[in-house]
């Protein structure tokens, strides 16, 4: 999973005109043929059998809404989460920890009293 999310972001930079009006044009007319929810339904074969399956869309959409987001906000996402995405290697870290935390359960857990 980590590896596909990987190129699918970098495949997002490489191309960054036409993938910036790809997303823009999917989240003003988001369609079950939009190519946002094509990538989330290729995430979701990627996924491990020991995922449950009504899980599955949840997790696909979130992966993919973080990378669009990330991608669309990268100059502001730097100064917030410390990444330059103009750098491969922090892209691949940034979808690591957004998979890790996802699919892994992060480093950390949230305590709600």
């Amino acid at each position: 999973m980590t590896a596909w999310a990987i190129y699918v972001f970098n495949f997002l930079f490489d191309h960054a005109a036409i993938s910036r009006i790809s997303i823009l044009g999917d989240l003003q007319n988001y369609l079950e043929s939009s190519n946002s929810v094509y990538t989330q339904k290729g995430f979701r074969k990627a996924l491990e059998k020991d995922i449950p399956n009504e899980d599955k869309p949840l997790l696909s959409f979130i992966l993919t809404a973080s990378m669009q987001v990330a991608f669309l906000g990268k100059d502001t996402a730097k100064g917030l989460l410390g990444y330059d995405f103009t750098k491969q290697e922090d892209r691949a870290a940034y979808i690591e920890t957004v998979v890790d935390i996802l699919f892994d359960g992060g480093k950390w857990r949230c305590n709600y009293e």
